[in-house]
C-alpha cells in the first residue's frame, strides 16, 4: 500500500529563503555586536591608560627626544676648538641651547616662578653603535666558550671598526631631555613637537 503526498515547491523554497534571511541577519547582528565590543574595549583601555598616566608621574612625563644631526655635533666641535663657547661638554652645550630656545617661547601657564620656569634635570644620550654592541656580545659568547681563536678574530674586527668608525660610534645621535617643571615641558612640546616615538615621548625639533 502506497500513500502519496503533494509537495508544494514554492512553499518549500520560500521557507528556505526565510531561513537564509534569518541566518544572514543574525550573522550581521553578531558581527556588528563584535565590532562594537572591540571598539568599546579599545576605548576603555585607552581611557584607563590616560587615567593611569594622570595619576602616575614618571620621568617620561617631562622628557622630550632631540635628534642630534652631524651638523649640530660638528658645530659644537668647531666652536669648542675656536674657544667661542664656555661649555665644557657637549651635554652642557645641548642643555644651554635647549633652555635658550624654550625660554624664548611664550608662557603656557601662569608666571609662578620666573627663575625656575625652564630648567633641565637630566640629559641622556643614545649612540648609533648597534654593530659594535653586536660584536662585543659575540666576543662575550666566545669568552664563555673559552674559544681564544674566535676571540682574537672578533677583537681584530673591533679594532678595525674603532679605527675606521670611531666618530660614528662616539657621536650622540639622540638626546632624551628631561625638564624639571611642567611649564618648561609644555612650552617645549607646544612649540617644537613634531611627533612621538615608540615610548610616547614627544620628539623635539630644535631651530
Amino acid at each position: 500500500m502506497y500513500i502519496q503526498y503533494a509537495c508544494d515547491f514554492a512553499e518549500l523554497k520560500e521557507s528556505q529563503q526565510r531561513i537564509g534571511l534569518y541566518v544572514a541577519c543574525t550573522s550581521v547582528i553578531i558581527g556588528w555586536l563584535w565590532c562594537l565590543m572591540i571598539f568599546y574595549s579599545k576605548e576603555k583601555a585607552e581611557m584607563e591608560f590616560k587615567m593611569w598616566d594622570m595619576n602616575t608621574a614618571t620621568a617620561a612625563d617631562f622628557t622630550v627626544q632631540l635628534t642630534i644631526t652631524p651638523g649640530i655635533y660638528h658645530k659644537w666641535l668647531d666652536w669648542k676648538a675656536a674657544k667661542h663657547i664656555a661649555d665644557k661638554t657637549f651635554k652642557d652645550y645641548i642643555k644651554r641651547q635647549v633652555i635658550e630656545q624654550v625660554k624664548a617661547k611664550p608662557y603656557r601657564f601662569e608666571k609662578i616662578d620666573m627663575d625656575a620656569e625652564v630648567d633641565i634635570g637630566c640629559i641622556s644620550f643614545a649612540y648609533d653603535n648597534k654593530k659594535m654592541l653586536e660584536l662585543l656580545a659575540e666576543r662575550g659568547k666566545y669568552v664563555t666558550q673559552q674559544n681564544s681563536k674566535k676571540i682574537k678574530e672578533i677583537e681584530d674586527i673591533i679594532q678595525i671598526k674603532l679605527e675606521t668608525h670611531f666618530e660614528e660610534y662616539t657621536r650622540p645621535v639622540t638626546a632624551f631631555v628631561t625638564f624639571t617643571t611642567q611649564e618648561a615641558f609644555e612650552r617645549c612640546v607646544y612649540e617644537f613637537k613634531t611627533s612621538k616615538n615608540a615610548f610616547r615621548v614627544p620628539k623635539f625639533k630644535s631651530n
